[in-house]
C-alpha cells in the first residue's frame, strides 16, 4: 500500500515539472550521456593494466583506488 502512496506522490511531483524544462533536462542528459560513452570509446582505460604471462596471453586487471 505505502508503494503505490510513493509512486503516486511522485506521478504528481514529476507531474509539476513544466514540459519545457523536461525536455531540457532529458537533451542534457542524454547529450551527457552520449559524450561519456564516446569519450570512453576514445580513450583507454588508464585503470586497466595488461599483464603478460610467460605463454604471452594478456589478462586485465584493474588497479583499486
Amino acid at each position: 500500500m505505502h508503494v503505490f502512496q510513493a509512486a503516486e506522490k511522485l506521478n504528481k511531483l514529476l507531474g509539476a515539472i513544466p514540459e519545457n524544462l523536461r525536455w531540457l533536462f532529458d537533451a542534457g542528459y542524454t547529450g551527457y550521456t552520449a559524450a561519456r560513452g564516446f569519450d570512453k570509446r576514445r580513450k583507454p582505460n588508464k585503470q586497466a593494466v595488461a599483464l603478460t604471462t610467460e605463454n604471452d596471453s594478456q589478462h586485465f586487471f584493474t588497479r583499486s583506488p
